[in-house]
């Protein structure tokens, strides 16, 4: 009776340390989620400049990719029994690099001019033929535009000069002046990047720069910008000046 009362008894024990144990092991974790940490400060700040790397990689500048093809790429132009002008100029150079919206825009329009509609591309056309001048410019708070102009030469060459220009919200804007020469007898546009190296020298000490191909005269205008801390740009005025075969820089 003894043995089985102390049987009873270690059993009552051994089914009560069981039970003990399966409501520790039920017990719920500390959720991990819901644990204060305190955010290093170096972390943060790489971060934020990872965030702005990102920011500027996401900007896709097609002038950038003209940039660095256009020196080593001459084309054709196709005149066909006329004289070639502005509009042959220009469309073989918007052919060239079709991926840029105005140059795309503008192809459009010398193609088929009375088909062209403004207001569904976005583009305003400023055609000025007789004085050698055309553009593509976004209608638009920030600017994205093909210009476009030409100058007989003494040697009967022509040439031709392209200014694009691509403006964005964050300020990052991108710009390139590209001159070609064209040889009228094989109708061929040949890079002369002596002359926006001419221009990218004089404007390397500016925050920015703008670049007026003429419509009126022969000389083109630089305006060089540099910022200020009263959110303004203070102007500096050059001139290229042409002399019938090239152009002179002057201040």
């Amino acid at each position: 009776m003894r043995n089985k009362l102390f049987f009873l008894a270690l059993l009552q024990v051994s089914l009560l340390m069981v039970s003990c144990g399966e409501k520790k092991q039920e017990a719920p974790a500390p959720d991990a989620a819901t644990e204060e940490v305190t955010p290093n400060k170096d972390d943060a700040s790489q971060t934020d400049a990872e965030m702005t790397e990102e920011s500027e990689a996401a900007i896709d500048s097609k002038i950038d990719n003209i940039r660095k093809v256009w020196k080593s790429q001459s084309f054709e132009v196709e005149p066909g029994d006329i004289t070639p002008g502005i509009h042959e100029f220009a469309l073989a150079f918007c052919k060239q690099y079709p991926d840029y919206e105005p140059n795309e825009c503008l192809s459009s329009y010398l193609i088929s001019p009375s088909e062209y509609k403004e207001e569904k591309t976005g583009y305003h056309i400023n055609d000025n033929k007789a004085k050698g001048f055309i553009s593509a410019s976004s209608m638009a708070q920030y600017t994205t535009a093909s210009n476009f102009c030409y100058w007989k030469r003494k040697d009967d060459h022509r040439l031709f000069a392209a200014w694009l220009l691509e403006e964005f919200e964050n300020g990052g804007d991108h710009a390139l002046i590209a001159f070609y020469d064209y040889d009228v007898a094989n109708d061929l546009m040949k890079p002369e990047p002596k002359l926006t190296q001419m221009v990218e020298d004089a404007m390397k000490g500016f925050d920015s720069y703008a670049v007026n191909l003429p419509i009126d005269g022969k000389n083109i205008e630089l305006i060089g910008y540099k910022f200020t801390e009263e959110d303004s740009a203070e102007p500096t005025s050059y001139q290229m000046i042409w002399d019938g075969q090239t152009f002179q820089l002057k201040k």
